[in-house]
């Protein structure tokens, strides 16, 4: 009996409904007006009469929901009906000669597949597919999973290395950002004649690329921040001549002393110490 019951269950004949949702092995309706029961079987959809009624009535105000909860073995699922033009609960019967009635329901079954034009400037498509061919970088297929969207911005294997650039990176507090317009970048344009560029932790790919692009990096640790000290171990990790700074009086003395951590007393004493710094890493420089 069982056997005769599963088998009728799968091969009796059920009309096609949009509203009939199948996920991880189960259906669903999603006209349900209680979102927590929701789930169907062949028994309840054959029961209820969505299909019918989405055929003979394509008004594009209609709006149906199902009692699912209420539902027993043997009896029509009940459907509720309102009116989107005339917000309110209605009949069928009044649906007959409405004069607000528009043809064309999202879900008539007669319309099941649309065509949509759009005007799109030629120009404007031109300039994204410039950008995006500009911005996009050929990778190894085999390292392609690591990074998905690769075609549009990616990790270079091989990064454009420029050898006067100096990565400078430090809390993402206002004191760091005024320091390093006015002592870190003018000693180091203006007076050792290098290229500095600020490694801002709130991109953290865009600060990596940054710190793979230079020779020279320096880090002021008088705020640690968690970002900053992986970046900092990109950069022994990567070789790069490495300056550690942070201001005198700082918790960030002690932990680094044993890095060579060079301590300042105010910006002045800042900018006299990059230079002397970074002077002896480039007549040392190999």
């Amino acid at each position: 009996m069982r056997e005769k019951l599963e088998r009728l269950d799968e091969t009796f004949p059920l009309e096609f409904c949009p509203y009939r949702k199948i996920s991880r092995g189960s259906a669903y309706c999603e006209l349900s007006t209680d979102p927590y029961v929701n789930e169907v079987d062949d028994m309840v959809c054959f029961n209820c009469s969505v299909p019918s009624v989405l055929k003979a009535n394509d008004c594009r105000h209609l709006s149906i929901g199902t009692q699912i909860k209420a539902y027993k073995s043997g009896e029509k699922v009940v459907l509720n009906f309102s009116c989107l033009a005339k917000r309110r609960r209605i009949t069928l019967d009044s649906c007959v000669g409405c004069p607000l009635y528009q043809p064309g329901n999202e879900t008539c079954l007669e319309m099941e597949s649309r065509e949509i034009t759009l005007e799109v400037d030629r120009e404007l498509l031109n300039e994204a597919v410039r950008q995006i061919r500009e911005t996009s970088i050929e990778v190894n297929s085999s390292t392609s999973i690591f990074c998905p969207i690769q075609r549009v911005r990616g990790c270079p294997n091989v990064p454009t290395y420029y050898p006067k650039q100096v990565f400078v990176a430090g809390s993402m507090e206002e004191d760091f950002a005024l320091l390093y317009s006015n002592i870190y970048q003018p000693v180091l344009r203006e007076q050792l004649h290098l290229q500095p560029v600020r490694g801002k932790l709130d991109d953290f790919c865009l600060a990596t690329d940054s710190l793979l692009e230079s020779r020279w990096a320096i880090f002021d640790l008088s705020t640690p921040d968690p970002y900053l000290l992986v970046l900092l171990g990109i950069s022994y990790g990567l070789g790069k001549y490495t300056f550690l700074f942070a201001a005198e009086g700082k918790q960030a003395e002690k932990a680094w002393a044993p890095f060579g951590i060079l301590q300042y007393k105010d910006p002045q004493d800042l900018a006299r110490k990059i230079k002397q710094a970074m002077q002896l890493g480039l007549s040392s420089a190999v």
